[in-house]
């Protein structure tokens, strides 16, 4: 049984309301429309990543996937921030919850907030899915999305939600990888869905966490023994 007490969860990010325009659901689930992205203003491309995070991706032992990936952050466009609240609406909408897992209006310095509660890029990275072959140039439906929060000095993932048409199609697969290297050992944000629960397994992740929170243990005991 993973022992989810030993992760450092003293971050916790503040959640707006807001009213997004993009956010379309209709009555029938297999029919959810979310976000379309458009590119920048200027050019119309699709940018995979902010200019301001080029330095962290290349940082990574493992590539940025080349296509269906975008990660969203402080410097991203406000277009691609709403998607990631339309996909966390979807998230909210199917799990039953109450709040928003994440609102384009996080990185306002306009809203006021302590120091600590403040959502920046150190703290916080959101991706994308994307359909990358359907549609036109300037026009990519997105059909999934997720956020990472660092709280502590544990990197979390909050949420993740696919479109029911893509899932268990290899999307979050393929991405793992690069989360792996940006996050190092990251843990879900309890309660894990079935989905993310099946996923990990037949990957191996739950080894993966327990041996991180062993040796977390083991390190807390030296520091102890070396204090007394």
């Amino acid at each position: 049984m993973l022992d989810m007490h030993c992760v450092d969860k003293t971050f916790t990010a503040p959640v707006e309301s807001l009213v997004c325009e993009e956010i379309v659901m209709v009555t029938s689930y297999y029919d959810i429309r979310p976000a379309v992205l458009h590119g920048d203003r200027t050019h119309g491309i699709l940018e995979q990543y902010a200019d301001s995070m080029k330095d962290a991706v290349r940082s990574c032992q493992s590539q940025f996937p080349k296509k269906d990936l975008c990660m969203v952050t402080a410097g991203s466009p406000t277009s691609y921030k709403k998607a990631v609240e339309t996909l966390g609406v979807c998230f909210l909408r199917e799990m039953g919850y109450d709040f928003r897992p994440f609102t384009a209006s996080e990185y306002s310095n306009r809203i006021y907030r302590p120091v600590s509660e403040r959502t920046t890029d150190v703290n916080t990275k959101s991706f994308l899915w994307y359909d990358s072959h359907e549609g036109h140039p300037g026009h990519w439906p997105t059909f999934g999305g997720c956020s990472f929060r660092l709280k502590g000095s544990t990197w979390m993932l909050m949420w993740i939600w696919m479109h029911p048409y893509v899932r268990r199609k290899g999307h979050l697969k393929a991405a793992w990888p690069f989360f792996r290297s940006m996050f190092g050992v990251f843990f879900p944000d309890p309660p894990v869905s079935h989905s993310l629960e099946s996923f990990m397994q037949s990957i191996g992740y739950y080894g993966v966490m327990q041996k991180e929170l062993e040796r977390r243990k083991t390190e807390k005991v030296k520091v102890t023994q070396t204090r007394e």
